[in-house]
């Protein structure tokens, strides 16, 4: 029984932990600083965490144009696919920042323009 409890405390410790990490990850994506995307990925933060409206740190560092962000996100394996609430992709967050060095980024790593990309799940 002990062991259990060690065994569920250790597994609760480090979702606590990654949770913490992913939310630094978000921050530092928004703030544009890429040591510490880089430091919060190296510490395990899940490189495609969300935020409270779905966005994720590729997303935000999209529409601010840190370019640096981008490429560290990408090349941790970001999913440049994935949509917030609103249906939008990092693409998107980019042309909506205006932000052409994001875009290019986002589309040599395989991002998709058009009917072909998925629609978000419907909520019902």
């Amino acid at each position: 029984m002990k062991y259990f409890s060690c065994a569920a405390l250790v597994f609760l410790s480090s979702a606590v932990l990654t949770a913490q990490n992913s939310e630094q990850l978000i921050t530092a994506a928004k703030k544009g600083n890429a040591q510490a995307v880089s430091d919060s990925l190296k510490a395990g933060a899940d490189v495609n965490a969300r935020d409270e409206h779905g966005a994720t740190a590729l997303m935000w560092g999209s529409l601010r144009g840190y370019r640096e962000v981008v490429a560290v996100l990408i090349s941790s394996k970001a999913d440049t696919s994935l949509h917030d609430d609103r249906g939008q992709t990092a693409l998107h967050w980019a042309a909506m920042g205006g932000k052409t060095d994001s875009g290019e980024l986002l589309l040599e790593a395989g991002a998709r323009v058009g009917s072909d990309v998925q629609s978000p799940p419907a909520v019902l």
